[in-house]
C-alpha cells in the first residue's frame, strides 16, 4: 500500500510538472496550478512530438469516420476510416525502422533586442546504422511572442556518422526571459504523418533585452568632479587612485580585508569599508515600475502596458548614452514594498542592466515609499540622477523635492501623454508620450 501511495504521489508530481520537452511549465507556475492547463499542455507535447500536422487532422478525422461508420449502414465512410488508419499504421512502423539516432545541439545568444533577428545555429549528427530522410529541427512549438523568420530548419537526407551544420533566425515580439522548448529534430518518413524523432539538451534562458533608438545627447550637466557612489572598484581599476568613501553592511563577495571592526562592533554586524575611484563617474538612473491606471486585459490577462514598455525602451537608450559616455550607472526602481537599487556593478555594465531590464515587470498600487533614513544616506552619496516616471501627482512630487533636498540634481522625464500643469516648476522636467518613443522620434533628452 505504501508502494502504491508513493507511486501515486511520484506520478501526481510528474503530471503538475508538465513535459519535460516544453521545460516543466508546471514548475514555472506561481501558486495553483489547474489541472485543465496541465492536461493541455501534455495533449500539446504528444501532438507535437508524434503527428504532423496533416497527421493529427487525419487522425481526428479517422475517429469522427470510424464512429460514423459504426453508428450507421454507410460503409464506404467505414473502410475509409479503416484504410486512414492502416496508412497510420504502416507510416508508424516504416518510420520505426528508420528511426532517426541523431546528436543535437543548438546555440542561441545569451541576450538580443526585441523585434530584431536573432540567429540560432544548430549542429545534427546521425548515429543510427541508416540514412534519415526528411529531418525537420526544432518542431516543438515556440511561445506566441517568439516567432522563426522562415520556414523551420529542414535536412533532405543525412548520412551515416554524416554531421551537418545549419541555421535559422527568430524574432521576440516582447522583451523578457525566454525558456525555448527542449530541441527536438524528426522525420516525418516516410508518408508525413507520424513523427520519429531525437531529443537534444534543454538550452540555457534567453534574455530579450527592450528595443531602443539611440540617444544622440542628453542635455543635462550630469559630469561633477566627485560623482561617485562609493561603490567598490573592479580588478582592473586596482591600479588606480582610491580613496575611502564610506562604510556599509558586508554583502556575499566582499574583500574580508575591508571590514571596519568598530563599526562591526556598533552595529552587531559585519561592515565593510567602501573605496571610490576618484576619477570614475557615477550616476544614479531611477525607473518608476508603478502604473496607476490598468486597463481590464492589463488586470485580469497579465497584458504589456504600453506606457511601461516605452518606459523600458527609454531607460535602454539612456543606459546605451551613458555607457558610451563612460559613466558608471547604478539602476534603482521602486517596489510595492520599497525603492532599492537592483544591479550589483558587474564589469560588463551595460550587460548586466539589460538583462534586469529584461525581466522587470510594473505593478499597480502604492508609488513611492518615505524614504528611509538607511535610503536617503546611500543616495547622498550621489550628485546627479535621471529619473523616469510614469505618472505626476503629490507622491512623485514628495519624491522629487525629496531627491533635491538631499542635494542631488536629478533630470525628470515623465513617460505619458499628459501631466498635471505644476510640473513646470521643475526646469529638468520633461513630458514624453509614449508612441513618441516608440516610433523612434526621440534622439535626444
Amino acid at each position: 500500500m505504501r508502494k502504491f501511495i508513493r507511486f501515486y504521489k511520484l506520478l501526481q508530481t510528474r503530471f503538475f510538472d508538465g513535459p519535460v520537452v516544453l521545460n516543466y511549465p508546471g514548475k514555472q507556475i506561481k501558486g495553483y496550478r489547474s489541472v485543465n492547463v496541465m492536461v493541455k499542455h501534455w495533449v500539446t507535447a504528444f501532438f507535437a512530438l508524434y503527428f504532423t500536422k496533416a497527421g493529427a487532422v487525419l487522425f481526428l478525422a479517422s475517429g469522427y469516420f470510424l464512429l460514423g461508420g459504426m453508428l450507421t449502414l454507410l460503409m464506404p465512410i467505414y473502410y475509409l476510416s479503416i484504410t486512414i488508419i492502416m496508412l497510420f499504421v504502416v507510416d508508424f512502423l516504416i518510420g520505426l525502422i528508420f528511426k532517426p539516432r541523431l546528436e543535437l545541439v543548438r546555440y542561441l545568444p545569451e541576450s538580443a533586442a526585441a523585434n530584431s533577428s536573432i540567429r540560432i545555429n544548430y549542429t545534427v549528427k546521425n548515429l543510427s546504422k541508416l540514412p534519415v530522410w526528411d529531418i525537420y529541427v526544432d518542431t516543438i512549438p515556440f511561445k506566441s511572442t517568439l516567432k522563426f523568420d522562415r520556414a523551420k530548419a529542414f535536412i533532405d537526407l543525412i548520412k551515416t556518422n554524416e554531421k551537418i551544420s545549419l541555421s535559422n533566425s527568430i524574432v521576440a515580439k516582447e522583451r523578457g526571459r525566454y525558456l525555448l522548448p527542449q530541441l527536438v529534430a524528426d522525420s516525418s518518413f516516410p508518408f508525413g504523418l507520424w513523427r520519429w524523432g531525437s531529443r537534444g539538451k534543454s538550452s540555457k534562458p534567453m534574455l530579450i533585452y527592450p528595443e531602443y533608438h539611440e540617444l544622440n545627447d542628453i542635455s543635462f550637466d550630469c559630469s561633477h568632479p566627485n560623482d561617485y557612489s562609493g561603490r567598490e572598484p573592479h580588478a582592473d581599476l586596482s591600479g588606480q587612485s582610491m580613496e575611502f568613501f564610506s562604510c556599509r553592511e558586508f554583502r556575499y563577495g566582499d574583500n574580508p580585508k575591508h571590514i571596519h571592526a568598530p563599526s562591526w562592533a556598533r552595529f552587531q554586524q559585519p561592515v565593510v569599508k567602501e573605496f571610490s575611484d576618484e576619477s570614475s563617474r557615477h550616476i544614479m538612473l531611477f525607473l518608476d515600475c508603478c502604473v496607476s491606471k490598468l486597463s481590464y486585459r492589463e488586470r485580469f490577462f497579465n497584458k504589456r502596458n504600453s506606457q511601461f514598455e516605452a518606459s523600458m525602451s527609454l531607460a535602454a537608450a539612456v543606459i546605451d548614452y551613458l555607457t558610451r559616455q563612460d559613466y558608471t550607472i547604478d539602476l534603482y526602481v521602486n517596489s510595492p514594498e520599497n525603492i532599492k537599487m537592483v544591479n550589483e556593478g558587474e564589469i560588463d555594465q551595460q550587460k548586466e542592466l539589460f538583462e534586469i531590464l529584461a525581466s522587470l515587470d510594473y505593478y499597480s498600487g502604492t508609488p513611492f515609499h518615505n524614504l528611509t533614513l538607511e535610503l536617503k544616506d546611500q543616495l547622498s552619496n550621489y550628485t546627479s540622477a535621471i529619473i523616469c516616471l510614469l505618472d505626476w501627482d503629490d507622491s512623485q512630487q514628495q519624491f522629487i523635492n525629496t531627491i533635491n533636498d538631499i542635494g542631488i540634481v536629478a533630470k525628470v522625464v515623465c513617460v505619458a501623454d499628459r501631466t498635471a500643469s505644476n510640473s513646470n516648476q521643475f526646469n529638468d522636467f520633461e513630458l514624453i508620450p509614449p508612441g513618441e518613443i516608440v516610433s523612434g522620434r526621440v534622439n535626444i533628452l
